[in-house]
């Protein structure tokens, strides 16, 4: 709905406003998920044959999420890649070029304690670059977003969390 964010633009305009948020200091955290192995040959039938088909269901693919944040002038904190395993293997290191994190799950998605340890990370990779008195983290509504340590953890380092409006992310969020 336009109106819903076209309220929710103004409103982010008046929490950067309020804090006195320096442009640079405005984060977008998202997650994403995608699949990793060979896929089956499948045949897909719809009705919009000029439709691009992205996704299909079966194969033996394995979920990895990517836990990425991005400021408003580029700076892009390490990203944390989620395997879904029990523990991490040695050699999975092996591939790392950068400053990439690993960290598994049994679903491959983020939960409270891991996304209270990124939060934690996101702390130390932008702390030291922080112009202003206040860092704006622009996030969806993951429950793993609302734990009390996470906003607690937030808000006694002076990081403003501004979520996206339910079911919008697709349309508004930067990453």
């Amino acid at each position: 709905d336009k109106e819903v964010a076209q309220v929710w633009f103004e409103k982010l305009q008046e929490m950067i406003n309020l804090h006195g948020i320096e442009a640079s200091d405005i984060y977008n955290f998202g997650e994403t998920g995608f699949m990793i192995g060979v896929g089956k040959d499948q045949w897909i039938i719809t009705r919009e044959p000029q439709r691009k088909i992205v996704d299909g269901t079966i194969s033996n693919r394995e979920m990895v999420t990517v836990v990425e944040a991005v400021s408003t002038d580029c700076f892009t904190v390490p990203p944390v890649i989620i395997l879904k395993a029990k523990s991490l293997l040695y050699r999975w290191f092996d591939v790392l070029q950068g400053d990439e994190h690993l960290a598994v799950t049994e679903n491959a998605y983020i939960n409270d304690a891991l996304a209270f340890q990124w939060i934690q990370h996101f702390e130390r990779h932008t702390r030291k670059r922080t112009k202003g008195k206040y860092r704006m983290l622009i996030c969806d509504r993951h429950g793993s977003h609302f734990s009390y340590e996470f906003i607690h953890f937030c808000e006694q380092r002076n990081i403003v969390l501004y979520f996206l409006p339910p079911h919008s992310s697709h349309i508004l969020q930067p990453l």
